[in-house]
């Protein structure tokens, strides 16, 4: 992430005193502790409760790239190659893609500097940048990128295994059509 940190965006104070609007999307970043170990995860949400078509399109590209990198995690294996992989989707994918949003999306997801590694421990961020990671690794991975103001972001934290990961934050959703659900489902909880 050359010239930038770890935790840009949470000091990024210049939109902190606006009103979101309909058609505009948030990211949403979490961080929790887990007996003395801890973690972040993060969604991007669509301020009116749905995405849209466009933002739809980059939200399920960006997903898709993002699960080829999951499905890389495994012993032994280096932050760039996982990275790589989601780059390889990425590349093999972006033909089918049809919205101005997403062929720039593309552009973003195509840059390693795009995709956030770093592992968690007792520190928030213990390994920054991630070289290899090994088996009892928490790692914390994901895109975060941003096109005309408008933020995409997705982040879970895995415990690396012998033979692959396993998701160590509560179950979140990651299409589009899901993240709405979960929207809707907690708006008709509040009534």
């Amino acid at each position: 992430m050359s010239g930038k940190t770890v935790f840009q965006k949470a000091y990024d104070y210049h939109l902190l005193n606006r009103t979101v609007h309909p058609g505009e999307t948030v990211l949403m970043d979490l961080s929790f502790n887990y007996e003395l170990y801890k973690g972040d995860v993060g969604r991007t949400l669509p301020v009116s409760g749905h995405f849209t078509q466009d933002q739809r399109e980059v939200i399920d590209f960006m997903n898709s790239a993002y699960q080829s990198g999951l499905r890389a995690m495994h012993d032994g294996v280096s932050g760039d190659e996982i990275i790589q992989d989601c780059i390889h989707y990425v590349e093999n994918h972006k033909d089918a893609l049809r919205s101005d949003l997403a062929k720039r999306a593309v552009l973003e997801l195509l840059k390693p500097n795009r995709w956030v590694m770093y592992t968690h421990g007792i520190d928030m961020v213990e390994i920054f940048p991630v070289k290899e990671l090994h088996t009892g690794n928490t790692v914390t991975f994901g895109p975060d990128f941003d096109i005309d103001g408008m933020g995409f972001y997705e982040e879970d934290v895995s415990l690396i295994t012998a033979d692959g990961h396993q998701l160590i934050n509560p179950p979140l959703p990651y299409s589009a059509t899901d993240i709405e659900k979960m929207m809707a489902r907690l708006k008709r909880s509040q009534k």
